[in-house]
């Protein structure tokens, strides 16, 4: 057994270490940085979403909350112009009534005083025919 010391063992390895060096400062250490860099713009970036998805959230929470309450007040406001309506309708009813009311009470008693005058007429009409009546009566029975 021929132990004779190899150099070639220890070139490579020197040349392994200085291979490393050099590729440690000029690519892996520049590609850590940029792998770094990326992942703290990706974590803000990440924490930016999160906060406009949480003021989207928050104003759209405000817009529903706005309409609804427009929605009830209009709602109010429709049920207090139907109910001011529906009074009004019930006025103008009522007046309606009352003035049509009144014309059949003023109807009633002009035909009222029509069938009195007319009740006069024929009573006096119905007295003048009965005597007329009467007279030729007797004047045929004496004739």
């Amino acid at each position: 057994m021929d132990l004779t010391l190899d150099y070639s063992f220890a070139i490579q390895l020197a040349t392994f270490i200085i291979l490393w060096i050099g590729l440690k400062r000029l690519l892996f250490d520049p590609v850590l940085q940029v792998l770094d860099e990326r992942a703290k713009r990706t974590v803000a970036a990440q924490a930016e979403a999160e906060r406009m998805i949480a003021s989207a959230d928050a104003a759209r929470e405000a817009y529903e909350r706005s309409i609804h309450e427009l929605r009830v007040e209009m709602a109010h406001e429709a049920a207090t112009a139907r109910a001011a309506a529906q009074d009004e309708y019930q006025r103008t009813l009522a007046e309606a009534r009352a003035a049509a009311t009144e014309e059949l009470v003023a109807m009633r008693a002009a035909v009222a005083a029509q069938v009195e005058t007319a009740r006069r007429q024929l009573a006096e009409h119905a007295d003048t025919v009965a005597a007329e009546m009467l007279e030729r009566v007797t004047r045929s029975g004496c004739a």
